[in-house]
């Protein structure tokens, strides 16, 4: 499917059961599909500039911030797509072109930092924390497998576009 194809795409919703046959699957598609993207979700934006800080856009303070939202912060979902030179995404010689939506345990609403807005967000858009917590996989582990299967300063020459 490229990027003007009409190929629909699945979300391909992965929690600790299917990590391991997810992640094999990507492995197998980084051969064909090596550019990857990804976006990260946090429960939102504890830690604010100042207006005059934002107005000064310093690159350095902005880091810091985000960094100290990512350090205080668990996370909620990792999604990763792949896709060649032409912005086709896999489709393993199905009808639909796949794109991944990992979902993490970490975050505990009862227990940890948020903001109250990004909460509410997610859940217009369907995420079930108590799913996540019974079922999500564990960033440590995740992490660990997604080195294991190869993904991460590997051979396969996967080239990131974020």
């Amino acid at each position: 499917m490229s990027i003007s194809g009409n190929k629909s795409i699945v979300v391909r919703r992965v929690f600790a059961e299917d990590l391991d046959s997810e992640l094999l699957m990507i492995k197998e598609a980084i051969l064909t599909y090596p550019f990857l993207s990804i976006d990260i979700e946090f429960p939102g934006t504890i830690f604010k500039p100042s207006k005059q800080v934002i107005r000064e856009g310093n690159p350095v303070i902005n880091y810091h911030y985000m960094k100290s939202n990512v350090d205080a912060l668990q996370i909620i979902q990792l999604g990763l797509s792949l896709s060649d030179a032409q912005g086709n995404l896999p489709d393993f010689d199905f009808p639909f072109s796949y794109i991944w939506e990992f979902n993490f345990k970490d975050f505990d609403i009862n227990r940890d930092y948020y903001a109250s807005d990004s909460i509410e967000l997610f859940k217009r858009q369907g995420i079930d924390f108590e799913k996540n917590k019974e079922k999500g996989i564990d960033s440590k582990d995740f992490a660990k497998k997604f080195w294991d299967y190869g993904l991460v300063f590997n051979s396969y020459g996967l080239k990131s576009i974020t």
